[in-house]
C-alpha cells in the first residue's frame, strides 16, 4: 500500500535531478537563446516523467518491506538460462543468480522454478512442477 511516507521519500529523492536540470537549462539559456516557455515545458515533462515512473518503482521506497530472504522463499520464477547447476532466473521482473538445490534435478530455459533457500545473493531453486 502506498503511504504518504513513500511518496515523500520518492519526491525528496527526485529533487536533486530536477535541480540539476534547472541549472543546466539556466546555463544553456546563456549560450543558446530560446523562449522561457520551452524551459517550462522541459521542466514539466521532467516532473511528468517522475510521476509516470512512480507506480512502477514505489515498492523500492517502502521501508516496511520484508527482508528479501524471507520474501523470496516459496516464490515462483522462470529460468532465463539452463540451470546446470547454475544460471539466472527471473523473479518478479528481476534477474537473480540461482543454483538448483537438488543435484539430480534439471531446469531448462523458460521452465518455472520455485525458490527454496537464499544465501548471500544466490537463490537455491527447484523445478516447479505444479504449474
Amino acid at each position: 500500500m502506498i503511504t504518504p511516507k513513500i511518496i515523500l521519500r520518492y519526491t525528496l529523492l527526485q529533487i536533486p535531478s530536477l535541480f540539476i536540470l534547472i541549472i543546466l537549462l539556466f546555463f544553456v539559456k546563456k549560450i543558446i537563446t530560446f523562449p522561457v516557455w520551452i524551459a517550462y515545458i522541459i521542466i514539466f515533462l521532467w516532473i511528468l516523467k517522475d510521476i509516470i515512473i512512480f507506480p512502477r518503482v514505489w515498492q523500492s521506497y517502502d521501508s516496511r518491506k520484508v527482508n528479501y530472504k524471507e520474501y523470496l522463499i516459496g516464490v515462483k520464477g522462470v529460468a532465463v538460462d539452463d540451470l546446470n547447476p547454475e544460471g539466472y532466473v527471473k523473479i518478479k521482473g528481476e534477474l537473480w543468480k540461482a543454483e538448483i538445490a537438488d543435484s539430480e534435478a534439471h531446469v531448462k530455459k523458460g521452465e518455472e522454478i520455485r525458490v527454496l533457500k537464499v544465501e548471500n545473493m544466490k537463490l537455491f531453486v527447484s523445478p516447479d512442477f505444479h504449474n
